[in-house]
């Protein structure tokens, strides 16, 4: 049986990569099986493993609803509790294909897009302490597989634009300071692109799934739209995925581009705007007419910075959009949204507008959603950011909204691209619009 080795056993890979290859099996004389690797919890291995590692898959729409039961996985490593295990699997010529889903931030990337050497899980896989980091686990697998003459494709299905390249990328880099070995040869790192939205499994999504007759402590929601497209490029043999909807392309970037810019943008600027307007969930937040107002200009001036081959289908892709923001039944939660925000801004909302720029065409939009981000920290809200720490401590210096504003411009990559008048004018909107009294903790 062929095998994939997943990174990343959170809620979207299972609703998503899992879910292709699970119906893509029923066109295989050999079916593919998935690995599944937990970066550091145990407790849905231990969970899983009672039940054969399945679990419900609830799929709801605006037609209807369904739950699947997940059968594909037949293991799931943990590599905080052993390593060496993920770098055997890596290794293992029966693993054809590797994908991650490990978040932007599991990709500690220096802002020239290489491996940040400052980073101190990185310093420490490199030191002989680790590996801990997925960077560092793929380098030592790899290496060792090389040396097999094991050809193995590894995917990056993370929001990041050209993520197969950034991932070779910061690969390159650690195997060079670790003196490994990797042969390209045996290897490729194809783009893609996914969308599904999937939220976060709580209290209520396990009761959600319970009175339809599954009971998981570690069920799965999503909506039915899904999407897919890989770039071909393959090192081995995979699912035959373009027979469950997979789009395989010569070119990923103009879907990826569409996805940052319009879907990715709007859910920041909503997760953001919707906190400091009190509300709790995207359902909510794109009902507010203030929000979607925004919102929809930023789709504006998002869409005209697309390659022709996705700009044509933007209206229609808006439309779609607001259809799935609006599913109630999702409860797709702001405050997951919400998290690692200096590493979003650049790909998500300040790539457009430093599109517009260039073209000499109105930002007003795509300041206004980056303000959100802004004003939701200066407003005393609390989200999980890498520099989580450095911008309270920055909030806290100063009752200077300018210069805090100034001096946290400073930790976002493209933030020198603001106009500083306009966005201390947007900033100051938003405040006005917060609820001081109400703290969002995480």
């Amino acid at each position: 049986m062929p095998k994939i080795l997943h990174l990343g056993f959170g809620n979207f890979h299972r609703a998503h990569q899992a879910w292709y290859t699970q119906q893509s099996n029923q066109f295989e004389s050999d079916p593919w099986s998935i690995i599944g690797v937990s970066m550091v919890r145990s407790d849905i291995r231990d969970s899983l493993q009672a039940v054969g590692f399945s679990y419900p898959l609830a799929i709801i729409g605006t037609e209807g609803e369904e739950t699947k039961s997940m059968t594909v996985h037949e293991n799931v490593l943990v590599a905080s509790e052993d390593p060496e295990a993920v770098i055997e699997a890596i290794a293992d010529p029966c693993v054809k294909i590797v994908t991650l889903t490990i978040t932007e931030k599991g990709y500690h990337q220096s802002p020239d897009g290489g491996l940040d050497l400052l980073s101190d899980a990185v310093i420490r896989d490199l030191d002989g302490k680790g590996p801990m980091t997925a960077i560092g686990l793929l380098a030592r697998g790899l290496a060792t597989r090389c040396a097999k003459s094991a050809p193995l494709t590894v995917i990056s299905c993370d929001n990041l634009p050209e993520n197969g390249r950034r991932l070779r990328k910061t690969i390159d880099d650690f195997s060079r300071q670790a003196e490994l070995v990797l042969n390209h040869q045996f290897l490729s790192f194809p783009n893609t692109m996914v969308d599904r939205i999937t939220p976060a499994t709580t209290e209520e999504t396990k009761a959600f799934v319970a009175e339809r007759g599954h009971t998981s402590q570690f069920p799965v929601i999503a909506e039915r739209f899904s999407e897919w497209v890989i770039e071909d490029n393959f090192a081995a043999e995979r699912p035959q995925w373009e027979k469950a909807g997979v789009t395989i392309a010569k070119n990923v970037a103009p879907f990826e581009l569409r996805k940052l810019r319009m879907l990715n943008a709007a859910h920041s600027l909503l997760a953001y705007g919707g906190l400091i307007r009190g509300h709790d969930y995207v359902h909510q937040a794109i009902s507010d007419p203030y929000l979607k107002d925004i919102v929809t200009g930023l789709w504006d001036e998002a869409a005209e910075t697309l390659p022709k081959e996705s700009r044509v289908s933007a209206d229609a892709y808006q439309r779609d959009l607001l259809e799935r923001f609006a599913q109630p039944a999702m409860k797709h939660e702001l405050r997951q949204i919400a998290s690692d925000g200096t590493l979003k801004m650049q790909v998500r909302i300040l790539s457009t507008l430093q599109e517009r720029q260039k073209r000499g065409r109105s930002v007003k939009f795509c300041t206004s959603a980056f303000a959100s981000w802004l004003a939701f920290w200066i407003s005393g809200k609390d989200a999980p950011d890498p520099k989580r720490l450095a911008l309270m401590e920055t909030v806290a210096s100063s009752n200077n909204e300018e210069e805090v504003q100034k001096r946290i411009l400073g930790d976002v990559e493209g933030g020198h691209a603001l106009d500083p008048l306009a966005l201390r004018d947007a900033v100051s909107e938003w405040l006005d619009l917060s609820f001081f009294t109400k703290k969002t903790k995480f």
